[in-house]
């Protein structure tokens, strides 16, 4: 068979094989003689198909290390292997930022209700004698009590149903005088106190000087007035010269009585003038109401006012007549009669200038005049 092309060709190519390298590789005597031994048609199949695989030959020492060759493709993942041991802790990293806010969560379901907590005092400032519930508080002394149970009006807290709460404590020493403060500013004035107790009387005073003499003139002796004529009565006149100002007042009065006779209006004249008589002129006159034939008591009064005191002067006045007996008598009308009147201009500065006054009871009327009195205010 060494003839035969087929395994001559199988030949020189394992021996071409066996020659590459830096080795000089020698066919297995046993691989000689098995391709010695195959027939050509083993030959074939041997070269074509392979035949099977022989027994494992020794192994042959290492050869050089070949020339290092292209890459070859990656081949396909190998199967996960099997997982290693925990390995060691590493150490702590840096603490990460804060993370934004979480949404808020839903409000949880309310709680039960607690128990009922035991009840407290009620104040009640200080004690006075009224009823107070259970549990109330007052002061008293300096010391406070509560009421254990209700307590009637009138009972004092020194005993039931008061228990002593609290005493007052024991006055602490007294403190260092502390410094002088700065002045403050000036308050502004307080309201007035109350008015003092009197103080005792003083001693009397030196007799101040006399003052000056007033000026006035009266008369209680009865005058009877001549019937139908217009009579001066008796100590009715004031001298006024120097003494009057604008302001000055004369008041008058006087009590009068009538018979049954006369009925004519009486006539009250004031007259101004130095002779003190009915020559001196008529300034005023007031004529009051018709009589009756009836006696009567009646009374005159009125005061005069000098408004300017000059060469033109006037005097203004005013007169009143009241009686007893109603609507008969000295009038005809109940009450009191009132006339007023003011005087032209005259000249009241002349010396020893008098006002005096003259009445006259009207035909047939039988006056008497009990009294008098003339009295000026306001002179100088």
């Amino acid at each position: 068979m060494a003839d035969d092309p087929g395994y001559v060709s199988l030949y020189a190519t394992l021996t071409s094989l066996l020659h590459q390298g830096t080795h000089d590789w020698q066919l297995h005597p046993e691989w000689i003689d098995t391709f010695a031994a195959l027939t050509p048609e083993e030959t074939v199949v041997l070269y074509s198909a392979g035949g099977p695989t022989g027994p494992t030959g020794p192994t042959g020492p290492t050869g050089p290390t070949g020339p290092t060759g292209t890459d070859g493709p990656t081949g396909p993942s190998g199967p996960t292997g099997p997982t290693g041991g925990t390995g060691a802790t590493g150490g702590t990293g840096a603490t990460g930022g804060t993370g934004a806010s979480g949404a808020t969560g839903p409000t949880g379901p309310t709680g039960s209700t607690g128990p009922t907590g035991p009840v407290g005092l009620t104040w009640s400032g200080a004690w006075s004698a009224q009823t107070y519930p259970q549990y109330a508080g007052v002061s008293s002394g300096g010391n406070a009590y509560i009421a254990t149970g209700a307590a009637t009006a009138g009972q004092g807290p020194s005993g039931a149903p008061w228990v002593l709460l609290a005493s007052s404590g024991a006055t602490g020493p007294t403190g260092g005088t502390g410094a002088t403060g700065p002045t403050g500013p000036t308050g502004g004035t307080g309201a007035t106190g109350p008015t003092g107790p009197t103080g005792g009387t003083g001693a009397t005073g030196p007799t101040g000087p006399t003052g000056p003499t007033g000026i006035y003139n009266a008369s209680v002796t009865g005058q009877a007035l001549t019937q139908g004529t217009d009579t001066y009565i008796t100590n009715s006149n004031i001298t006024i010269a120097s003494h009057i100002q604008a302001g000055t007042i004369v008041k008058f009065a006087g009590a009068i009585t009538k018979t049954a006779s006369g009925t004519a209006s009486p006539v009250l004249t004031v007259r101004i003038g130095t002779t003190g008589t009915t020559g001196d002129a008529s300034r005023l006159s007031f004529t009051f109401g018709a009589q009756t034939a009836t006696g009567d008591t009646g009374y005159l009064e009125g005061e005069l006012i000098i408004r300017a005191a000059t060469s033109t002067g006037t005097v203004q006045g005013v007169a009143t007549l009241s009686h007893q007996s109603g609507t008969v008598g000295l009038s005809t009308g109940a009450g009191t009669q009132v006339i007023q009147t003011v005087s032209t201009g005259f000249d009241i500065t002349p010396a020893s200038t008098k006002i005096g006054f003259s009445l006259s009871g009207g035909t047939s009327g039988a006056f008497t005049v009990t009294q008098w009195s003339t009295v000026a205010l306001n002179t100088i």
